[in-house]
């Protein structure tokens, strides 16, 4: 009995050494592969924007000293088990010490009020096996609130000193009618960006809703970003500036040519107006589709904090211009500091001030539907399955009886409905054709003088077998289009969620070159969106200066 219990302990006691050597082994050869590699995240904002991409910073680090590590971040949000969106860098070589870079994910939203998803990160290397990078928490928007994300200049070593204050004023909570009661399910959020770092293409400032360059943030922000802000600004968005420290000319033509040569440049390098050069005031502009506010705080002030009540007037009309403000609305909110509920949410507002989601897409899809499209009528369905109801039933138990052979009927039931099931595919090929669908339309946003702004191009899908579509974007933004219907406001990317054709995946530097890849279902309308900035300009209509004279309801808000 002895020499049994002996020869257990020593055989467990072999198993574990075995155990903890081949552990090791893998720890080591784990180690070996990703020579301590590691991760790190970091969000524009706590709350990416509703319907927009998300800009996003990462840093490698952990390296060892002499390891270079090649291959492609793949990221993947995650919700549960679901992929909402995918995104793959192009080839990185990571060398060590710390590597960051700036780049955009894809637009992604959640249902409810759950905002918390996850970012599955690895790295493709070329020998085809994935090193991984772990999994981060990662919040996203929701279709029950609407999250605004303002962007701010931001200098680590001199930050514009009222900033706190000036993001109060700008914040859209502040004018909240119902802050005191749990809010109407709008959020804000602030993303620090250092002037350097800010995108030097238009369509990156799409996460944002607005951009503030105050003081330093005004004065470090480098020629390219500023041509790109300008490209985006005209397009649709909003800044604010605040020109309260020296500048270059490069600032001052930035500024003329979104308020038409307004501003001049004096001895010291200060901006001012040429009609009012040293007047404080609030300056508000319309370049393009966009709105711009240039602020001039009063002489020896540091700060933007509210002294008198005709400054706070000031303020909100600021803030119902950069935010695009309906003209009733604006009106209330200079008057009352809120904005105006409606009378009654539940028509005016389905969702409260959640992304309001139209009928836009439906249309546009039912109008790019290819015309001689004939759908499989209804009496020739139900045709077919009452004749074959009848077969599998009636004629199966009277013909097979009759003849004393019912044990073929396990025969018989699965012929007929593969022959059936190919009659019905023949049928509706006989009917919605054999061929793959694709029409385009193609939305062109102009200024007067004819010089693009903005360019949409809807392209629909509609195929006869399953499909998988890599549409190359280049230097866009490239998104489905949810059937239901788009949102109505700029930049707004609804149609990440699509559930008929899983995920997309993005597969490219983002913004910049990319392809962008689907899977189209068979007879499923697919309708995809293509946004840029700018192009070639248009030759105006000979009516349109007219048209830019037009006052009252007709005029735009």
């Amino acid at each position: 009995m002895s020499g049994s219990s002996q020869r257990i302990r020593v055989l467990l006691g072999t198993i574990i050494l075995v155990s903890a050597a081949q552990a090791q082994w893998v720890d080591r050869k784990a180690h070996e592969k990703n020579a301590g590699l590691q991760l790190a995240l970091f969000p524009d904002a706590p709350k990416p924007r509703s319907n927009a991409p998300i800009g996003i910073g990462a840093t490698f680090s952990g390296l060892e000293p002499g390891k270079v590590v090649e291959g492609r971040l793949r990221i993947d949000l995650r919700e549960g088990d679901d992929s909402l969106a995918v995104w793959e860098s192009p080839e990185l070589a990571i060398s060590s010490g710390e590597i960051s870079f700036r780049f955009m994910l894809p637009a992604a939203s959640m249902e409810g009020f759950n905002a918390r998803a996850n970012a599955h990160c690895t790295l493709l290397t070329k020998d085809k096996e994935p090193i991984e990078l772990g999994t981060f928490p990662f919040s996203l928007p929701t279709e029950a609130r609407r999250n605004v994300t303002i962007a701010t200049a931001h200098p680590a070593f001199a930050s514009y000193p009222g900033m706190r204050a000036l993001q109060r004023a700008l914040t859209l909570q502040h004018y909240d009618p119902e802050k005191a009661h749990g809010g109407s399910g709008v959020d804000t959020s602030i993303a620090y960006i250092p002037p350097g770092s800010l995108g030097v293409q238009a369509i990156e400032y799409c996460p944002y809703d607005l951009l503030i360059l105050a003081g330093n943030g005004f004065s470090h922000t480098p020629g390219k970003q500023l041509e790109a802000i300008s490209t985006w600004v005209k397009a649709g968005g909003s800044v604010l500036v605040i020109p309260c420290t020296s500048v270059k000319d490069v600032h001052l033509a930035f500024l003329n040519g979104l308020a038409g040569g307004a501003f001049t440049l004096n001895e010291q390098g200060l901006i001012g107006e040429r009609d009012q050069a040293a007047t404080p005031g609030h300056r508000r502009d319309r370049p393009g589709l966009g709105r711009t506010a240039v602020v001039f705080p009063p002489p020896g002030a540091d700060t933007t904090e509210i002294a008198d009540p005709g400054e706070e007037i000031n303020w909100r009309k600021t803030v119902a211009h950069l935010y695009k403000f309906q003209q009733t609305q604006a009106r209330h909110l200079v008057k009352k500091g809120t904005w105006a509920v409606p009378k009654d949410p539940r028509k005016d507002a389905p969702r409260g001030y959640a992304p309001q989601n139209g009928h836009t897409g439906q249309v546009l899809g039912e109008h790019l539907l290819p015309e001689d499209l004939r759908l499989v009528p209804a009496w020739a369905i139900f045709l077919v399955l009452l004749v074959f109801v009848l077969v599998i039933g009636p004629l199966d138990y009277t013909v097979l009886g009759k003849f004393r052979k019912r044990k073929y009927t396990w025969i018989l039931f699965p012929f007929m409905s593969i022959l059936f099931t190919v009659f019905m595919i023949k049928m509706a090929e006989y009917f919605m054709g054999t061929n793959d669908h694709y029409k385009t339309l193609r939305v062109v946003d102009v200024d007067t003088d004819g010089r693009v702004l903005r360019q949409n191009r809807l392209t629909l899908y509609f195929t006869a077998r399953h499909n998988q579509i890599a549409e190359k974007g280049e230097g866009g933004l490239i998104s489905l289009v949810k059937q239901e219907g788009v949102s109505d406001f700029p930049h707004d990317y609804a149609g990440m969620s699509n559930v008929e054709g899983g995920a997309e995946t993005y597969t490219g530097r983002l913004p910049g070159a990319y392809v962008f890849h689907h899977t189209v279902k068979q007879w499923t309308p697919t309708l995809l969106r293509e946004m840029h900035f700018g192009g070639e300009g248009l030759r105006p209509p000979a009516f349109w200066k007219e048209l830019t004279r037009i006052k009252g309801p007709e005029a735009r808000c």
